[in-house]
């Protein structure tokens, strides 16, 4: 029970999370023009050992490219793999942004 109640916690934190990122993403696309792109096809879903995660492309006037991420370490009974790989449901999401020397003002 205990741990069921950390796990939901831990789901409602995580939610937010993305949540604030999804907010952010939709104003760097707003202001930075941000349109899809094709140079993260190949990757836009990924799987490796107990790993797997999602890549969204993104390139405009202001940025060379750009990449969402979502990670996700699938669940697992524990054994020494360190924080991704040891951790049930261990999740990171994020966003780089390669911006051009010029921006447009």
């Amino acid at each position: 029970p205990a741990g069921q109640a950390a796990a939901a916690d831990d789901e409602v934190a995580w939610e937010a999370l993305r949540g604030a990122l999804d907010g952010w993403m939709d104003r760097l696309r707003s202001e930075l023009r941000l349109a899809p792109s094709s140079f993260a096809e190949e990757s836009a879903e990924w799987a490796a050992g107990g790993l797997r995660g999602s890549l969204d492309g993104f390139a405009s006037p202001a940025v060379e490219w750009g990449v969402r991420y979502a990670n996700e370490a699938a669940e697992s009974g524990g054994g020494g793999g360190g924080a991704a790989l040891g951790s049930a449901g261990a999740k990171s999401v994020g966003v780089n942004l390669w911006l051009t020397s010029r921006l447009p003002v």
